[in-house]
């Protein structure tokens, strides 16, 4: 077990350190993906504690949470139907382009549809044996969107934008005052006592998060802000959580399936990226917020890459939460509208 973490910590620091030398965004996040991908491959690779998961994702929350504004808000008020279509438009959009895995002989509907939601992620992979599933393919294809949407941002963002810089945030700086300490830790505490109490999906980033917005409006901190150093941890064990997921095995499989994955995956972000365009033109948001904001990759991956960017994190976070409720709130309706209905004239088998 021990050589299992030391080879994971070994590839994750030097996929971090080429990354960022590299000056790619979020090398914190995208090297720990990096080094526990090949972890796998490897040998195979430790588990990652849920509570460290937990952890890291609630660091993500708090520091989210101090750039949620009363302007955020107010552009929920203003454009709050075309959100609302966009986050449709998104849903049934990846719903639709998963259809076409379906032309792979054994990917039935049931599973065509978990594979291919956009949103939610580790939810729909969770829900997607009690729905009747194949879990292996809805994993696969989950976090190989994941993967394309994190490999292909750098270049997407400096086309959209090639003043947005992709090696800083609003978190950068290595000093950080003993306040941006304290608001951190005591923000962690509030939020993971809360998350230890109210279960559901999301819950170890948004109800941190709130509590990060408390404090902040509270003006007791003079540097309502995550330490660099204590974000870079959050990307990292998120990072890693990612790339363990993948074994041999779930190549084998990505290989059979890559040709329909790839025109799945392509379709949806391509159509995803032509909806924030529409909203960016109909509500005065950046064409990069609204990109991000559509983008179907995994929540905390695009916040990663949002912070790198400097885009309005507030904005694109909440557009990808409200869009993982949304897909969340679907698994149930799916599953009853994909199962396959017995054929005419079969009954329930008499018991034996």
């Amino acid at each position: 077990m021990l050589r299992r973490w030391l080879l994971l910590g070994v590839l994750v620091a030097a996929s971090i350190g080429a990354l960022t030398l590299a000056g790619a965004p979020a090398p914190y996040l995208l090297g720990a993906l990096v080094g526990g991908l090949v972890t796998s491959m490897a040998a195979q690779a430790p588990d990652v504690p849920r509570s460290a998961g937990t952890l890291g994702q609630a660091v993500i929350g708090v520091s989210v949470g101090t750039l949620v504004t009363v302007e955020l808000l107010d552009t929920f008020a203003e454009h709050g139907w075309v959100i609302a279509l966009a986050l449709a438009g998104t849903l049934l959009s990846s719903l639709a382009w998963g259809q076409v895995l379906r032309l792979q002989p054994g990917v039935t509907a049931t599973t065509a549809s978990f594979a291919s939601i956009a949103g939610g992620a580790s939810g729909v992979v969770a829900t997607a044996r009690d729905a009747g599933a194949d879990e292996p393919v809805v994993a696969t294809i989950q976090y190989l969107r994941v993967l394309v949407v994190l490999f292909t941002m750098p270049v997407v963002a400096g086309l959209i934008d090639p003043s947005a810089s992709l090696t800083g945030g609003p978190q950068s700086g290595a000093g950080a005052s003993w306040t941006a300490y304290a608001f951190t830790l005591i923000a962690l505490g509030i939020g993971l006592v809360a998350v230890r109490y109210l279960s559901f999906p999301g819950g170890a980033v948004l109800l941190p998060m709130l509590v990060s917005v408390l404090l902040a409006g509270t003006g007791l901190f003079g540097d309502a802000t995550v330490p660099t150093v204590l974000l870079n941890a959050g990307y990292v064990v998120i990072g890693v959580q990612v790339g363990v997921k993948f074994t041999p095995q779930t190549l084998r499989l990505i290989m059979r399936l890559l040709p329909l994955a790839l025109i799945q995956v392509a379709g949806t972000i391509l159509t995803c990226a032509a909806i924030g365009y529409v909203v960016s033109l109909t509500t005065g948001i950046s064409p990069l917020d609204a990109y991000l904001a559509t983008t179907p990759g995994g929540l905390y991956a695009v916040v990663a890459i949002a912070l790198s960017t400097g885009a309005d994190t507030g904005l694109v976070f909440s557009l990808q939460v409200l869009r993982l409720f949304a897909a969340l709130l679907m698994v149930p309706l799916l599953a009853r509208l994909t199962r396959p209905r017995p054929a005419e004239g079969e009954g329930e088998a008499e018991p034996v």
